[in-house]
C-alpha cells in the first residue's frame, strides 16, 4: 500500500549504491507515500557511505556528522554533497542494542534533522573514531583518535573509557553527566550513549530451547527431509506455515534425541536450593526439591510449550530454500510489531507531524 521497506545490514562500500537502487525500484511499483529503513542489528562500517545514505532524504550541504580530536587533523565535518531523491517522503528508522556506529549516525542524524521517525530500542553507543597505526611486522595498532558528534551537537558514544575504575573495568556515561541538546525544530535530544527512539518498544525473544534445536541441527535434519517430500512445492513467502500434521511429524522426529537444554527456572530452583543448604534452611530446601520435581521442563514438553517458536523457525527455514534471505524477511514482515507500527505511523501524518515537531527523546 506504498508503503517501502528496506533492511540494511552493514556499511561496505557501494551501499548507497545499493540502497538507492532498492529505493529506484519501490518507486517504480507503486506511488511511494512512506519508507520504512531497518537498521536493526547493523553494526556500522564506513562512515562516508552513511554520510550518502542521509543524503537522499535531507537537502545538498546539511551536516550530518563531524569528529573532534585533541589534533588539528581530527577536526571534520560530513556533509552531504548531492541533491536529495526523497526530500519530503515520511521515513520511519528502526534500531536496537546492535545497531551501531554509522548506523546509529544515520539514524541520529535524521532524528536531529527532524527527517524521520525512530523506532525500536535504545542503540548500542558507539561513537569512537579509530584509526590504525603500523607496528611493524605486518601488524597494526587500531588507536582511538576521536568522537562523532551528530547534528545537534550531540556525541553516541555509551561507554567512558575515560574514567576507568581501579579493577580496570570501565562504566557507561553517569546520569549526572546526561547532557540536553535539541534537534533542528528545537525538540529535545540527550547525549550520554546512543540513540533513544521517539518510540520505544520491548525487545522480541526467541525461546533458547528453539535456538537451541536450531543450533543442533535438529531443524535443519528435518527440514531436508521435508523438502524431499515437498520439492515440487511452491509457496507464499507471506503466509506459509507447516501444517499440524507437520509438526507432529518433527514430534516425532525428535523421539529419542538428546536435547542439552536446562530451563532458566530451574537453573534458578537450583541456585536457591543451594543457597538454603548453605543457609541452613532444610524445609526450604525440601519444599525448592518437591517444586524441582513438579517442574516438566523435558524435551517433549518443551517441543509442545514452545511450540510457536519451533514451528516458525521451521518455517523460516522452509521459506529460505525456496526463497533465499530476501524470502525470509518477507515472510517475517507481518509479524514484526516494530514494523506494523512503523507502517501505522506514516500512515498517519498527524501522529508522523506531532512526533518529528514536537515529541521529546527520553533521557536514558
Amino acid at each position: 500500500k506504498g508503503i517501502g521497506y528496506i533492511q540494511h545490514s552493514d556499511f561496505t562500500e557501494g551501499s548507497y549504491e545499493e540502497m538507492r537502487t532498492a529505493i529506484e525500484k519501490l518507486r517504480t511499483q507503486d506511488t511511494l507515500r512512506g519508507l520504512i529503513l531497518d537498521y536493526r542489528g547493523n553494526g556500522g562500517g564506513i562512515l562516508q557511505e552513511a554520510v550518502k545514505i542521509v543524503s537522499m532524504f535531507v537537502p545538498k550541504g546539511t551536516e550530518v556528522v563531524r569528529t573532534k580530536g585533541r589534533v588539528a587533523s581530527q577536526q571534520k565535518v560530513f556533509r552531504t554533497a548531492n541533491d536529495p531523491i526523497l526530500p519530503d517522503l515520511p521515513l520511519a528508522v528502526l534500531i536496537n542494542g546492535n545497531s551501531a556506529s554509522a548506523a546509529e549516525i544515520v539514524a541520529g542524524s535524521l532524528q536531529d534533522l527532524d527527517r524521520a521517525v525512530l523506532i525500536g530500542q535504545k542503540s548500542f553507543g558507539k561513537g569512537l573514531v579509530q584509526t590504525t597505526r603500523p607496528l611493524g611486522y605486518n601488524t597494526l595498532l587500531k588507536l582511538t583518535t576521536a568522537k562523532y558528534y551528530i547534528p545537534s551537537g550531540r556525541c553516541i558514544q555509551a561507554i567512558d573509557y575515560s574514567s576507568r575504575k581501579q579493577d580496570g573495568t570501565v562504566g557507561k556515561v553517569a546520569d549526572s553527566l546526561v547532557r540536553e541538546f535539541t534537534t533542528r525544530g528545537g525538540r529535545k535530544v540527550y547525549d550520554g550513549g546512543g540513540i533513544s527512539p521517539d518510540i520505544a518498544t520491548e525487545p522480541q525473544y526467541i525461546s533458547r530451547f528453539a535456538v537451541t534445536l536450531l543450533a543442533m541441527g535438529f531443524i535443519e535434519d528435518f527440514v531436508d527431509e521435508y523438502m524431499q517430500e515437498h520439492h515440487t512445492d511452491t509457496i507464499d513467502n507471506r503466509t506459509f506455515s507447516i501444517t499440524d500434521a507437520d509438526y507432529d511429524a518433527f514430534v516425532k522426529f525428535m523421539e529419542g534425541k538428546e536435547v542439552p537444554y536446562e530451563s532458566e527456572t530451574r537453573r534458578v530452583l537450583k541456585v536457591l536450593k543451594e543457597a538454603a543448604e548453605n543457609d541452613l534452611y532444610s524445609d526450604l530446601a525440601q519444599e525448592i526439591t518437591a517444586i524441582e520435581g513438579d517442574l516438566k521442563d523435558d524435551t517433549q514438553t518443551n517441543l509442545h510449550t514452545y511450540r510457536k517458536e519451533i514451528a516458525e523457525t521451521i518455517n523460516n527455514d522452509i521459506v529460505l530454500r525456496h526463497s533465499y534471505q530476501a524470502g525470509v524477511i518477507e515472510h517475517n514482515l507481518g509479524d514484526d510489531t516494530e514494523v506494523l507500527r512503523a507502517t501505522e505511523v506514516l500512515e498517519n501524518p498527524t501522529e508522523y507531524q506531532e512526533i518529528t515537531t514536537m515529541q521529546t527523546s527520553e533521557k536514558k
